[in-house]
This record gives structure tokens, sequence and C-alpha cells, in this order.
């Protein structure tokens, strides 16, 4: 069974040009802020510091590895990418990554 997922990460792996992996937005993020997100059982949401004026608001599916306290202080990577304004299950999470319930 192993063997068998193993082979389809490999297929499913996509190279990309150089051109296009400098079109990435990485960044170094600290963790400022962690948190259960109410009637999510996989959320946590995230408020980080990216070296802006203004932190970041990030929902990540990590609760089954992570406490809330053993995050915040850590640093991890974040790819910046803007998305639109949704409406989400347990919140509206607006374009500029804040949220509201």
């Amino acid at each position: 069974m192993q063997q068998s997922t193993t082979q389809e990460r490999k297929k499913l792996r996509v190279m990309i040009q150089n051109n296009d992996f400098r079109k990435i937005d990485l960044r170094v993020a600290k963790i400022i802020k962690a948190q259960n997100v109410e009637g999510a059982n996989k959320l946590l949401q995230l408020i980080l510091d990216i070296g802006e004026q203004e932190t970041r608001n990030v929902f990540a599916g990590i609760k089954a590895h992570y406490t809330t306290k053993g995050l915040e202080g850590r640093l991890t990577t974040l790819w910046l990418q803007t998305y639109s304004s949704r409406k989400m299950r347990f919140g509206h999470l607006t374009r500029d990554g804040t949220c509201s319930r």
C-alpha cells in the first residue's frame, strides 16, 4: 500500500521552470497567535507577522499535529497568494487575509 502511494505522489509532481519559481512570494513568518476555529475539526487560525505593518491571518489544516501553544513564537514559511474575498463555514475571509465571524 505504501509503495502505491509513493508512486502516485511521483506522478503528481510537476516540475516548474525557474522563471515561474521566481514569481512565487515565499516568506518566513513568525506565528504570533494560534487558536482553534469554532466548528472546524482540522483547522487552526494563525496570526502571522511577515515583517510588514499588518499581520496576516491564515487557516491551516494542522490541528491533528500541533497544539496552539506549541505554535506560538515559532517560525514558518508562508506562500503569499492573494485570494478573492469569500464566505467560509467559520467566517468571512477577506482579500487582505482578515477574518470576521
